[in-house]
């Protein structure tokens, strides 16, 4: 029996879309600009609906959320503590 080697696809437009629209969403908030307006922009030049964009921001808003004081409170810690406490409890 051979089996051939699989060789993935380029991913569908829709993957692409999103992976655009993560990207775009990163750096409207690093630039402190709205996000769901550069968004629906990138979206409606794609000719998909604007919901696209308002239910990924909305994912994401919820994904800020809920990791922001996580990733504050890491940010906080220095790097010589975190990683000795990491030792001690190894």
């Amino acid at each position: 029996m051979r089996i051939d080697r699989i060789r993935p696809d380029r991913p569908p437009s829709s993957d692409l879309l999103i992976i655009r629209l993560v990207r775009r969403w990163a750096a409207t908030r690093m630039l402190g600009e709205d996000a769901l307006i550069a968004m629906t922009r990138l979206v409606a030049d794609t000719g998909e609906p604007p919901v696209v964009a308002v239910a990924l921001h909305s994912v994401l808003q919820i994904t800020e959320e809920c990791l922001g004081d996580r990733c504050k409170r890491a940010a906080m810690v220095p790097l010589s503590s975190a990683t000795t406490n990491r030792r001690s409890s190894l």
